[in-house]
């Protein structure tokens, strides 16, 4: 029997895609969703698809008091976001964006889907950056996700200095900031812990009024007792005075009792409202990650092609080079190693030789000048290479964890050589990072 030029889209797609036809095209559709907090929209579904895939809808549609009504109402989810929703109950597909992710993680609790979850995490794991950290922080707390806050409380917390920075600062409730400045772990120089707070009462006094510019009074009114998180006291004597106590937030008596304090000088008859301990401090620490196990090739040919490999990272760091497979046979290996972003070259080494010696299964190339790795910022290494045959890994890794650095790693189509994450081969062996430890 042959497929009909009607019915050709059956025959010739997946189950998934199948489903997601009929969905799309509203076929044998058996339930109606009346979607949306303000205009709400009609979105059809069938409860079989639903009911096989989530445990709420299975009880709500199969259980002992099944819903009969032909609509359900949703109103607590936006139509595309519920559209979403159904795509991955569908497909197990879902395009996961920083718009999408933290409604989609509601999504994925109120029906009981952890997959969809699961899938989430993983976006948040990759993407989770300076510049979008208290928007996922303020969402976490919201929906009660207490992993997810803990996982972006870290992240603020060891890159304080970049984070309190962000635009996103203003986003986020007194209670959170709260609760970022008074913790030991916050590494941060205190004057910009100081100058946040002030940032954000300014924003939070401005989407009140046209004023731009608030008053002393007004800043100390908006941030209230949070002022007595900041540690005023562990400021060196000189910062203290030409940054604080020139403006007028703290009051002359607070003024007094800080330089009293950073002089030594204790009067047992106040009763101290400044945190005094010291943070945490930062120290350089280099790391390399191992993509591979300790099984090793040895007959990498290299043909005029490349070799290339995207990575991602969990937390700001520096990449200062990277190992490349030595020769197995008396020879050398000559060629460029490149780091490119999304637009353009980064930084690159040329005219590389690596030669042959006895026991030598790899070099270690670094970089002139080491290069800022971002957060939620796809990179690539390209390697171009010929000469003789070299080592090559085994069993490699799509994810290398060392402390609080991630690398995830991926496929890059230009990989015309054979290196690649899926197939758990090939060369790059290593990465050497800067990263920032804390104690």
């Amino acid at each position: 029997m042959t497929c009909s030029k009607g019915t050709m889209w059956q025959c010739r797609r997946s189950f998934e895609e199948t489903n997601w036809r009929m969905l799309q095209d509203e076929r044998l559709c058996d339930v109606t969703f009346l979607v949306g907090s303000g205009k709400e929209e009609i979105i059809m579904a069938h409860r079989f698809i639903l009911a096989s895939r989530s445990p709420v809808f299975f009880t709500m549609f199969c259980g002992s008091l099944p819903e009969t009504n032909q609509t359900v109402d949703v109103l607590d989810i936006e139509p595309a976001i519920f559209l979403d929703l159904l795509r991955f109950i569908y497909t197990e597909e879902c395009c996961v964006d920083e718009n999408n992710v933290m409604a989609l993680i509601y999504c994925s609790k109120k029906y009981e889907l952890e997959r969809l979850n699961e899938a989430c995490q993983k976006f948040l794991n990759i993407n989770m950056s300076c510049d979008n950290v208290f928007t996922i922080l303020q969402h976490a707390i919201e929906f009660h996700e207490d992993g997810l806050e803990k996982r972006c409380l870290k992240f603020v917390m060891q890159n304080a200095e970049t984070v309190l920075k962000s635009d996103g600062l203003s986003t986020i409730s007194k209670e959170v900031l709260k609760k970022i400045i008074e913790s030991d772990e916050l590494c941060a120089n205190e004057l910009n812990v100081y100058d946040a707070c002030k940032s954000w009462a300014i924003a939070q006094c401005n989407s009140k009024t046209d004023q731009q510019k608030p008053s002393w009074e007004e800043l100390r009114r908006e941030l209230g007792d949070l002022i007595y998180s900041v540690r005023f006291a562990t400021m060196p004597f000189q910062t203290f005075a030409e940054n604080v106590a020139i403006e007028d937030i703290l009051t002359p008596e607070e003024k007094v009792y800080v330089f009293q304090t950073i002089a030594g000088i204790v009067n047992s008859n106040i009763c101290p409202p400044f945190h005094t301990i010291l943070r945490k401090r930062a120290k350089t620490e280099i790391v390399e990650l191992q993509r591979f196990g300790q099984n090793r090739g040895k007959g990498w040919c290299y043909s005029g092609n490349p070799d290339v490999l995207n990575f991602q990272v969990s937390i700001p760091c520096k990449l200062l080079g990277l190992s490349l497979f030595a020769p197995n046979s008396i020879g050398s290996l000559e060629g460029k190693v490149s780091l490119q972003n999304s637009t353009s070259e980064m930084t690159s080494k040329d005219n590389l030789k690596i030669m042959y010696e006895k026991s030598k299964f790899s070099e270690l190339v670094l970089f002139d000048k080491p290069v800022d790795i971002k957060p939620g910022t796809e990179y690539t290494i390209r390697t171009f290479l010929t000469g003789v045959k070299t080592f090559s890994g085994e069993n490699g890794q799509d994810k290398v964890v060392s402390g609080p650095l991630e690398v995830f790693f991926s496929q890059n189509d230009n990989s015309k050589n054979g290196t690649s994450p899926t197939t758990s081969r090939g060369q790059i062996p290593s990465l050497t990072f800067e990263v920032k430890q804390y104690q």
